[in-house]
């Protein structure tokens, strides 16, 4: 894999991806939809894991996404859900992509990427998880299905992301072979991306817990901090 220089660590591997994107995921007002997508974030993250605190019903989350004003970029995120519970919902909310965050089979991931565009999350704890990941992965492609992205968060054992976990640097690594669009997720706040983005320049970010002032509050300030960072990456000014 290639890599681009990087003279405070090791080499960063290079994604290919054209730029760093943002995904806020946990959002619970509607105006906090329409703020973050004038700021130019380009994923809505919506909670429909129930015993989040940033759990929404499908009625609220389709406001949200209407505040929000793409439907395409919103982002539906589950925990162990059956495909046909995760499509009536999206019936309901009109998210355009689901995110599956739990121990979903492959068989219930091939039925919703069929479907709707599909991130698979996978909570990595060790190179053993990624081994896991790269598996399922195999499985769900050798089906014909192509997932929209892969993101690694932070392991928990008593929850399912937004917990502030972070993935270790060397797991970070070797995680970008997963898949070209690399979701990098896990305790991210404007104090360590800069330093994260060190290690890999991922194809998008997901933040959560790291720019709130209360679970499903987001605090604007930090995402904005946030985000100059991501743009300003390739002139190490963050």
């Amino acid at each position: 894999m290639k890599s681009v220089p990087n003279h405070d660590s090791a080499p960063v591997p290079a994604t290919g991806a054209d730029r760093v994107r943002m995904k806020v995921c946990g959002v619970t007002q509607p105006r906090q939809a329409t703020a973050l997508r004038q700021m130019r974030v380009d994923f809505l993250g919506l909670n429909f894991h129930p015993p989040s605190p940033r759990f929404i019903e499908p009625e609220i989350a389709r406001s949200l996404v209407e505040a929000w004003g793409e439907p395409a970029s919103s982002v539906g995120v589950f925990v162990d859900r059956s495909a046909e519970e995760i499509l009536a919902c999206q019936d309901i909310a009109g998210f355009g992509i689901a995110q599956l965050h739990g121990s979903e089979s492959s068989e219930t991931i091939v039925a919703v990427a069929r479907r709707l565009p599909v991130i698979r999350a996978f909570r990595v704890q060790d190179s053993g998880s990624l081994e896991v990941a790269r598996r399922q992965i195999d499985a769900v492609e050798s089906a014909g299905v192509s997932l929209f992205a892969v993101l690694i968060d932070g392991y928990s054992p008593n929850a399912h992301g937004g917990t502030g976990q972070t993935v270790a640097e060397d797991l970070v690594r070797q995680a970008v072979a997963l898949h070209p669009r690399l979701i990098l997720a896990g305790g991210l706040r404007p104090g360590n991306l800069a330093e994260r983005l060190k290690w890999i320049r991922p194809w998008c970010v997901d933040v959560a817990s790291g720019v709130e002032s209360a679970p499903g509050i987001k605090d604007l300030a930090a995402v904005e901090v946030m985000w100059r960072c991501i743009r300003e990456i390739s002139g190490d000014l963050c």
